[in-house]
């Protein structure tokens, strides 16, 4: 099982880097087909990873760019946790968003790279379902 659980973060936190990297089709789709599996994997119930999976995929086709404003940027951050409230227990489900939109605001203010940004909510994306489900 340990095995598994390093696979599936590191995995997850390489797929939604390279989604960013011009790649958007990687995070699109086969980030929500890893999370789902490694998901299922650890347990989860495979109707649950069902209803999950294209919720997964939406968020992760929902643009937060330059154009895009606040009020819709705010909403999809917090989309990031409500994609995987089928997956785990919703008390979990806000880390993503309060990672995601933490980083965000920083890499703002210059404190952070984007890439640093998007390793960061990849890796929270697997370890927030590892932690719904051990």
């Amino acid at each position: 099982m340990e095995w598994l659980i390093i696979a599936y973060v590191t995995l997850s936190t390489c797929l939604f880097a390279i989604g960013g990297t011009g790649y958007k089709w990687v995070r699109r789709f086969i980030l929500p087909a890893v999370l789902v599996s490694g998901g299922y994997l650890l347990g989860i119930p495979y109707w649950r990873c069902l209803i999950s999976f294209p919720f997964l995929i939406l968020t992760f086709h929902l643009g937060y760019g330059e154009n895009s404003s606040i009020v819709k940027r705010i909403l999809v951050i917090m989309m990031y946790g409500v994609c995987l409230i089928p997956l785990i227990t919703w008390k979990v489900c806000m880390i993503p968003p309060i990672v995601f939109g933490s980083l965000y605001y920083l890499s703002k203010k210059g404190k952070v790279t984007w890439k640093g940004v998007e390793l960061a909510v990849g890796f929270s994306m697997a370890f927030t379902i590892v932690l719904g489900v051990t």
